[in-house]
């Protein structure tokens, strides 16, 4: 299993392309949950002002809009509350907006640790090159392509 994994101080955010088993819910999945119910879901997670926010891919199955409004909503929370965010996500453009701190993790162990910039770094590219993204990045640590496996 292929993972990108954030961690951060707080306040901060962390990501995950693939989260451990251990972080999963019991709840409904999210391919069957509508906009409404994501909502409502996050909404209880957050009735009690947590230190730490646990969100496992909450924009999977999102309309754009709702997608940046979920994120805006986030932002302001650890604008706001100093909450820490630990985020389970296959959306890597997410997490390099997102996150202050990264772990990559790749068929179980952990690889690598940074911020968005310092993985993006190991990167090799030809001179005037465009910048690599973090998918280009996650592909270069774990040294493949995308895995018939998933």
């Amino acid at each position: 299993m292929n993972a990108v994994t954030a961690c951060a101080r707080m306040p901060g955010t962390i990501a995950s392309s693939a989260s451990p088993a251990s972080f999963r819910s019991t709840a409904e999945p999210v391919s069957t949950r509508s906009t409404p119910q994501i909502w409502a879901a996050t909404s209880r997670g957050l009735v009690h002002r947590p230190p730490l926010l646990f969100l496992d891919e909450p924009t999977t199955g999102l309309d754009p809009q709702s997608r940046a409004e979920l994120w805006d909503h986030i932002r302001r929370l650890r604008e706001e509350q100093g909450m820490t965010v630990f985020l389970s996500t296959h959306y890597l453009d997410e997490a390099d907006a997102l996150c202050d701190r990264l772990l990559v993790i790749h068929r179980g162990g952990i690889l690598a640790e940074g911020t968005s910039a310092e993985l993006k770094d190991r990167v090799s590219r030809d001179p005037g090159a465009p910048p690599p993204t973090l998918d280009a990045a996650f592909l270069a640590i774990t040294g493949t392509a995308i895995d018939a496996e998933g």
